[in-house]
């Protein structure tokens, strides 16, 4: 059974794909729409695909919180510590890269609109303001009221914490679906939104796992592949499913469930998983990928969109967008992130192994 999601290859290996999806959208609609060659209306919607990296996020991050605290349910001790490692590994790095993104916009480098209360609500990463600073810090909001729920379910047995995790995420999507509350404030739009059932979903799976009733044959390379082909497909009709009123959370979410739990699957079995190991180090630099690649492209904007001329611009233009946004996420976690957790870690008397926390 396994103790660390660091341990899980194909889990680490997913958060990359899941962060590079985003950068490959963003990549597309910033570049694009401001160039003299523009994309094709088609390829800005299906690029939609790439956005869809944020509901891998949220299906890992409950599976994740799960993985992770097995074995520590209702033991002393355990929501502080939670909180602890929560808040270090997501607050000090995204302080870090805000600030990379408020010194641009001084200088003009970038459009930054700041006043002091939404800075501070923003580095706080309030309902509502999750987007002020760094665009894509608007699912960071859902994932720290994740983590504060979590915590709250750490108090009681494992068994009654995933009851009463499913029973209040459900509660709340439905209030938020059949009922106007979340139109009150940003913190009820939060509390009720549909996307929580993919954090619900993440932390089923890996009790499912954990369990050990996850059928052995799911782990079998044809089944695998099986499923991993209807996630794909399923991908590709998905920006049409709005046209029937068929909603993102099961549009995207769905396949996404599906791709988290060919990753989970593919662990059991030993050839794909030692392929796998090669590359699940990439994992490690997927958050400050995240946080930094908008502020990367915006940064390239001026200098790439003038010399863009044709289609053949405009293709390797947003290439080498992407690979600068990775690069740089690359470093920011070898040099800034990484150091940061260890220090952090020693600081609060515990492992000094950076990459042991999810």
């Amino acid at each position: 059974m396994l103790a660390s999601s660091n341990h899980m290859g194909s889990i680490q290996l997913l958060r990359f794909v899941a962060a590079a999806m985003v950068v490959v959208y963003h990549a597309i609609v910033y570049i694009g729409p401001g160039s003299v060659a523009s994309f094709p209306e088609a390829l800005y919607e299906y690029a939609w695909i790439g956005a869809t990296g944020v509901h891998i996020f949220f299906i890992i991050s409950g599976f994740i919180m799960v993985l992770t605290s097995w074995k520590v349910f209702a033991a002393e001790g355990a929501t502080r510590r939670f909180i602890t490692r929560r808040f270090i590994r997501i607050y000090p790095i995204y302080w870090i890269v805000a600030l990379l993104y408020v010194v641009s916009g001084i200088f003009g480098a970038i459009s930054l609109e700041l006043d002091p209360t939404s800075t501070a609500f923003s580095l706080l990463l309030l309902p509502g303001y999750g987007p002020t600073i760094i665009s894509p810090g608007w699912t960071l909001v859902y994932e720290v009221y994740f983590y504060l729920v979590f915590a709250f379910i750490l108090l009681l047995p494992r068994r009654a914490a995933l009851w009463t995790l499913a029973i209040f995420f459900v509660a709340s999507v439905t209030l938020g679906v059949t009922t106007n509350i979340d139109q009150i404030n940003a913190l009820f739009k939060h509390m009720t939104n549909v996307l929580l059932i993919e954090f619900l979903a993440g932390a089923l799976l890996a009790a499912w796992y954990l369990s050990g009733r996850m059928p052995e044959q799911l782990s079998n390379g044809r089944h695998l592949v099986s499923v991993l082909a209807t996630a794909i497909l399923l991908f590709m009709f998905a920006p049409t499913f709005e046209k029937f009123g068929i909603p993102d959370v099961v549009g995207f979410g769905v396949p996404s469930f599906l791709l988290v739990m060919v990753a989970v699957a593919s662990e059991r079995a030993a050839r794909i998983r030692t392929t796998i190991a090669r590359f699940a180090w990439l994992g490690d630099s997927s958050y400050a990928v995240y946080l930094v690649h908008v502020l990367v492209i915006q940064l390239l904007l001026p200098l790439m969109q003038p010399q863009i001329s044709g289609w053949g611009g405009l293709l390797v233009a947003t290439a080498l967008a992407i690979a600068a946004s990775i690069v740089t996420g690359l470093v920011l976690h070898l040099y800034i992130e990484a150091p940061l957790l260890i220090r952090l870690r020693r600081h609060m008397g515990r492992s000094a192994n950076a990459t042991s926390i999810p």
